[in-house]
């Protein structure tokens, strides 16, 4: 579970107070579009910390799921977007504290979008963009791009609003799905000998950089 210290590095220091001991208004929840209780602290709290746990993983073993987080849309201030607090920056601030070297790390968002609000013009051969790739083809893309480097990989569960309890599970378990192709066929080329460029925790404290997928 995510603790206040780690919450104060990425949000303001009476945020995480307030919002811990139910102290929003209602302005405030409207703005979050979730009501407070007891159990959305809590599940906030250890969603952060399941996070933070993961990039840890990814750190010692080059690739680690969280079965929760996606949610980056909270500012340092307030909650937004049925966000409550950041843990993708909770997790890279952690990182980042925790290093005795110099650490970068890049979040990239391949959640699903319905619509175009890119900062460039649609292309024409759109079929050549990753948007326009099957979603486990594209999280399989990017995990085996950054890996194949020696770049540790994290990843959240992002995307994804049903009522429909078991489309909402599938979707969700799109990025795990990926993940475990990707081990297959690594653990294949390793019997095979042909996989060259794997790494474990001996030598993953010589990588610098770290993925944090969503």
């Amino acid at each position: 579970m995510a603790s206040k210290d780690l919450l104060s590095c990425v949000h303001t220091e009476d945020y995480p107070n307030k919002f811990i001991s139910g102290r929003i208004n209602e302005e405030q929840r409207r703005t979050t579009g979730c009501p407070w209780s007891k159990g959305i602290v809590r599940c906030c709290r250890y969603e952060t910390g399941g996070t933070v746990l993961a990039a840890q993983v990814a750190q010692q073993r080059g690739l680690a799921c969280s079965t929760a987080g996606g949610t980056h849309h909270a500012f340092p201030s307030y909650g937004s977007g049925c966000c409550l607090l950041s843990h993708l920056a909770a997790a890279a601030k952690y990182l980042m504290s925790n290093s005795s070297s110099k650490r970068r790390i890049l979040i990239v968002d391949l959640d699903v979008h319905l619509f175009y609000d890119g900062a460039c013009p649609p292309p024409v051969r759109c079929r050549q963009m990753l948007p326009a790739f099957p979603a486990v083809t594209k999280d399989l893309y990017v995990m085996k791009a950054a890996v194949s480097r020696g770049i540790p990989v994290a990843t959240v569960i992002g995307g994804g609003y049903s009522r429909d309890m078991d489309k909402l599970a599938l979707r969700h378990s799109i990025v795990h799905r990926a993940a475990t192709q990707l081990y297959e066929n690594r653990r294949r080329k390793e019997v095979r000998g042909q996989y060259r460029r794997y790494y474990d925790c001996r030598c993953v404290s010589a990588i610098k950089n770290v993925f944090l997928i969503k």
